[in-house]
C-alpha cells in the first residue's frame, strides 16, 4: 500500500503575527545566520512575497534569492523585510547556564574579565581595556583593542 505524502511547508502554518514571531524567535535562538535568513523567507512566503516586495521596494526574485539558506542578505534588507512583516528585532541579555542557576542575568562580561584581542593589539596576548569603545558620528568604533561589553 502506497501512502501519498507531500513536502512539509512551515509557511502553511504561519497564520498569525504571533505564530510568525514565535517562529522567528526560535530561529534567532539558533544563532545560525543562514537558518534565520531562511526562516524570514518562510514568513515572507506565508504573508505573500508579492506584498513584501511591494512594501519593501525589492524585487520578488531578489527576495527569494536573499531569503534562503544560501542567500546572505544585507542587514538593511532584513530590516526592510521585518518591517514589512510587522515584526521587529529585540535585544535581551544573554543568559548563560551558570547565571540561570545562580539567578544572575547579563553578568558574562564581568565574570569572564577582560577579553583578549590579539588581532587588534599587535598580536600580543594581553587583556584589553575594559572601557567600552566610543562611537563617532558615523557610528564606527574608535580605540582599537578595547572591549565592548556584551
Amino acid at each position: 500500500m502506497n501512502i501519498a505524502t507531500r513536502e512539509f511547508d512551515a509557511a502553511e502554518y504561519l497564520d498569525s503575527e504571533e505564530t510568525m514571531a514565535e517562529f522567528l524567535s526560535a530561529a534567532l535562538e539558533t544563532g545560525d545566520a543562514a537558518f534565520i535568513a531562511e526562516s524570514i523567507g518562510v514568513i515572507a512566503r506565508a504573508k505573500g512575497i508579492a506584498q513584501i516586495a511591494e512594501e519593501t521596494g525589492l524585487g520578488r526574485t531578489s527576495l527569494y534569492k536573499a531569503l534562503r539558506a544560501e542567500g546572505n542578505p544585507a542587514f538593511s534588507t532584513v530590516l526592510q523585510v521585518m518591517k514589512a512583516l510587522g515584526l521587529h528585532l529585540q535585544a535581551k541579555p544573554a543568559v548563560s547556564k551558570e547565571n540561570v542557576e545562580s539567578g544572575k542575568r547579563g553578568a558574562n562580561a564581568k565574570a569572564k574579565g577582560a577579553k583578549v584581542s590579539a588581532s587588534r593589539n599587535g598580536g600580543a596576548n594581553k587583556p584589553t581595556s575594559k572601557k567600552p569603545a566610543t562611537r563617532t558620528k558615523r557610528g564606527s568604533a574608535t580605540g582599537h583593542g578595547k572591549v565592548i561589553p556584551t
